[in-house]
């Protein structure tokens, strides 16, 4: 009996945990979508966007992800969606910076996912992903060349999922 107690021991406890990357060329989970973009709307609702009000903005993104074009899809996501609150906000986004009175300056430092898998064979599976944003922001005035505002912004995301058996599940928790 007791042989039967540390063959089971030995099951429950055979689980792991393994942290893999994925790039891009994978193509992005739901998981990934939802975990960065969690991370950052809450990177955007710290950040206030008054001092572009009525003014002209010019919205230049930089990134370290792959391109396959002249933008990254990341650099792009990030410059659609605060000039979307900039507009929501009062200001007007312009194509060129000579046309504009504040040169608004992002700098994506981390924009990704940790991704996390943990096993215990054949009892639970589940995964974690932690979306990551970390943003560097700088405004100019385009006509005084003075810097308005300059700030750091950085915020976590996670998503997990779990199943229980292989079968029951998912599970999904969003913080």
């Amino acid at each position: 009996m007791s042989r039967l107690y540390l063959i089971l021991i030995l099951i429950l406890a055979s689980g792991c945990a393994t942290e893999r990357y994925i790039g891009p060329t994978h193509g992005r989970s739901a998981g990934f979508q939802i975990a960065t973009t969690n991370a950052f709307s809450k990177v955007l609702n710290k950040i206030s966007f008054d001092l572009y009000q009525g003014k002209r903005v010019y919205i230049e993104v930089f990134t370290l992800t792959e391109r396959y074009a002249e933008k990254s899809p990341e650099e792009e996501y990030i410059k659609n969606w605060i000039a979307e609150k900039i507009v929501q906000n009062g200001g007007r986004i312009v194509d060129s910076e000579t046309k504009g009175d504040i040169k608004l300056s992002i700098l994506a430092r981390s924009i990704g996912i940790n991704k996390t898998r943990r096993d215990l064979l054949p009892i639970y599976y589940g995964e974690l992903t932690k979306g990551i944003v970390d943003l560097h922001i700088t405004a100019y005035d385009t006509k005084k060349n003075i810097i308005l505002f300059t700030g750091d912004e950085k915020d976590t995301s996670t998503y997990r999922e779990a199943y229980f058996f292989y079968m029951i599940g998912p599970f999904v928790f969003i913080k």
